[in-house]
């Protein structure tokens, strides 16, 4: 997305063979934008365990449909519980079952429709918000916090952090010496209290709504 909002309406020269694209779901608008140039980009779906690829469309397949393409040779996709797995020399021991739901259609080519945890994936990186969760709470104005994953339209995901007690505008700094980069909250915000129901329970989409309009 940097990279055309350099080059604008540019083509690649022909020389550029493929631009593999993945780590996160692709943005229809971000394709489009490829399309019009005919960019030679290959959507793709892998992880770190698994040599970062398991099944990738040919480059410039940009038809507008919901596939990542077809296992690469050698190997077998399944679906075991709604969840992906693969099997071949990519996977470890030959065998790994991931996080991610999907299905496989017609042609047996690859259809992720989201993860099966809590993850939040930030510009292609994990971020375990159990983890940052640990972290922010630790530090001595936080009384009780909350990690969200919210939709952003250039890292797929940014981390939020909800919090309540004694407001310190120094928190950032504090958490930037202690979390990866890609794991910091991009949005804090403070509450008197978290939203609750009449069990007691986070109100999940109150704190979204409150992300969003703030």
């Amino acid at each position: 997305q940097r990279l055309l909002d350099v080059r604008g309406t540019r083509p690649f020269p022909p020389g550029l063979r493929v631009i593999l694209l993945g780590g996160a779901p692709a943005k229809e608008a971000l394709l489009d934008r490829c399309r019009a140039i005919k960019a030679p980009v290959a959507l793709t779906w892998g992880m770190s365990e698994t040599g970062s690829q398991i099944a990738t469309r040919a480059p410039g397949d940009l038809r507008k449909a919901p596939d990542v393409g077809l296992p690469l040779p050698g190997h077998r996709v399944f679906v075991d519980g709604g969840r992906l797995g693969v099997e071949g020399p990519i996977a470890p021991n030959g065998f790994f079952l991931t996080e991610d739901r999907g299905h496989l259609d017609a042609q047996g080519r690859v259809v992720v429709e989201g993860r099966g945890d809590a993850l939040i994936i930030s510009g292609g990186e994990n971020v375990d918000p159990s983890r940052v969760l640990g972290v922010v709470k630790t530090h001595p104005s936080v009384t009780e916090a909350v990690i969200i994953g919210m939709p952003d339209p250039e890292w797929g995901e940014r981390v939020c952090a909800i919090l309540t007690g004694q407001q310190d505008e120094q928190l950032s700094s504090w958490l930037r010496a202690r979390l990866d980069a890609h794991e910091r909250p991009r949005q804090i915000l403070w509450l008197d209290a978290l939203p609750r129901n009449a069990m007691g329970k986070i109100e999940r989409a109150r704190l979204r709504d409150l992300l969003s309009s703030s």
